[in-house]
């Protein structure tokens, strides 16, 4: 284990620490150990490059903080350009900015982050974008709280059919505020498989909380959405509902919600209002949905489900607040 502060890192929020940080992942690197960053505050100026194999672990996300300048796009980089990366992990710290701004900061940014390679007990706070991954696969996402987000708090983007974006887990993800919590997009349709969104938090964001566009055989399973889509002034349609949106139209895929709580309070102008939209080419099972609106939502509702494929919906145990089925539209015949 190489502890940052034997070499001379002054956690003070003041003086530039990125140089002793990076030094010792790079010795870490050759010689196969850890790298511990003890309580403190560590200002870095230039971003942090992970090596394969190495792990950096703090004391806990509110006692070891890494704090980004307010000109760095990227705190921390995981990108090897490789197909075999194992083993990198990012725990128990917390990385933020100052900045007021928070133009074109991300926190994280991982790219082949595969085998055995994790991030968890992190507070992201302050930035543009929490987490940003690319062509990744096998990792695991845990126990992150992202707060004081601009943008997107976790974007998932796949640039290719080599380079999918498979069987990643998020896991115990809380995030309040931001533009939307989890954004997973590819380029021109390509479809990846097996995104898991498990025991999250989702709660006022400004547009559609969960978007997962071209994103195949994926669910939501034991997540709270609350009080999403504030920007009440958007006209919405059923396409841009409030907690989560499906878009499967280049290929058959699956999508399943299971055990879900939504409370929303409304206040929108529009005769096309949703909470749930199931776009083309998407088989859905949903159960064990519980959506309550508050005030006067009831009235701002048109239904809590649109469908928009052609492909069959299952429902099980799915009610609305006042004990009705949910209801499900469908603009096919």
């Amino acid at each position: 284990m190489i502890n940052i502060k034997t070499l001379g890192a002054k956690a003070d929020g003041i003086k530039d620490d990125y140089s002793i940080i990076q030094n010792a992942i790079n010795k870490a690197y050759t010689n196969g150990d850890t790298v511990y960053i003890p309580s403190g505050t560590y200002f870095i100026s230039k971003t942090i490059n992970l090596k394969d194999k190495v792990q950096i672990y703090g004391d806990g996300p509110y006692l070891t903080k890494i704090k980004m300048s307010p000109n760095l796009e990227i705190g921390i980089k995981c990108s090897l350009d490789s197909d075999v990366t194992k083993g990198m992990s990012i725990r128990d710290l917390e990385i933020y900015s100052e900045v007021s701004s928070k133009k074109k900061q991300t926190a994280i940014y991982l790219k082949d982050y595969h085998y055995l390679c994790s991030l968890s007990n992190l507070r992201i706070s302050n930035v543009n974008r929490g987490i940003y991954i690319t062509d990744s696969w096998y990792a695991q996402i845990k126990d992150i709280s992202l707060i004081g987000i601009e943008e997107y708090g976790i974007e998932i983007y796949q640039t290719s059919m080599s380079e999918q974006v498979n069987a990643l887990p998020l896991t115990n993800i809380q995030q309040d505020g931001g533009s939307t919590a989890i954004y997973a997009h590819s380029a021109n349709g390509i479809n990846g498989r097996g995104l898991y969104i498990t025991n999250c938090v989702f709660e006022n964001t400004r547009k559609t909380a969960v978007i997962l566009e071209y994103i195949g055989n994926s669910s939501i399973r034991d997540c709270y959405f609350e009080n999403n889509y504030t920007d009440t002034s958007d006209k919405l349609t059923f396409d841009t509902p409030t907690e989560i949106k499906v878009i499967n139209d280049k290929w058959a895929s699956q999508f399943s919600a299971d055990n879900v709580t939504i409370a929303q309070k409304g206040g929108f102008e529009s005769d096309e209002t949703c909470n749930i939209y199931i776009g083309e080419e998407t088989v859905a099972k949903l159960s064990n949905i519980d959506v309550s609106y508050y005030g006067d939502a009831i009235r701002n509702f048109t239904c809590a489900v649109y469908s928009d494929t052609s492909y069959p919906i299952f429902t099980n145990s799915v009610h609305m607040t006042d004990g009705s089925e949910l209801i499900i539209k469908k603009n096919y015949t």
